[in-house]
């Protein structure tokens, strides 16, 4: 059985993404499977002066609370947890992927078998779970300089599981 699932962060949280200070960026927490595959991505800006922007999708949340940040707060090596290539937006216009089959991706904030000396074997033998899988996903939304104050962004994010 496949499970399809699309997120909509303007839909589903009846607001979109505001930026309230001009020159941060956005960790956005997408509730989505702790493991699939990921098929589509769009954003676009809704509001304030036009300008390019990057979009990552990520697989962690990098120890930070999601929300607004600014440039700094991202660690090093924050690049390692993307699902799939920061996609380009043009001022003015949408960022968009679509992958046929998608990407595949798993949640690197849940507990790892290997790093909690399990063994690998066991856990896809069925003998050991991922009992606290994190069912998200993380969208780095990223302003190319100074959009002002209060710009707005919407963003939405496209996948499947297959649960058979």
């Amino acid at each position: 059985m496949i499970q399809i699932i699309e997120w909509n962060f303007t839909r589903l949280k009846n607001t979109a993404i505001t930026i309230v200070n001009g020159g941060n960026i956005y960790l956005a927490k997408v509730p989505f499977f702790a493991w699939g595959f990921v098929s589509k991505v769009l954003a676009q800006q809704a509001s304030g002066t036009s300008i390019n922007f990057t979009v990552d999708v990520l697989n962690s949340n990098l120890s930070l609370t999601p929300g607004e940040l600014q440039p700094s707060q991202l660690p090093p090596g924050w690049q390692m947890t993307r699902v799939i290539n920061t996609l380009n937006g043009p001022a003015g216009q949408q960022a968009s992927l679509f992958l046929g089959y998608g990407q595949p991706y798993r949640n690197q904030d849940g507990p790892d078998p290997i790093r909690t000396g399990q063994s690998l074997a066991a856990t896809s033998a069925g003998q050991t779970a991922y009992t606290n899988a994190q069912r998200y996903l993380y969208v780095l939304l990223q302003p190319d300089g100074n959009p002002g104050n209060n710009s707005v962004w919407e963003i939405t994010v496209g996948g499947w599981i297959n649960l058979k």
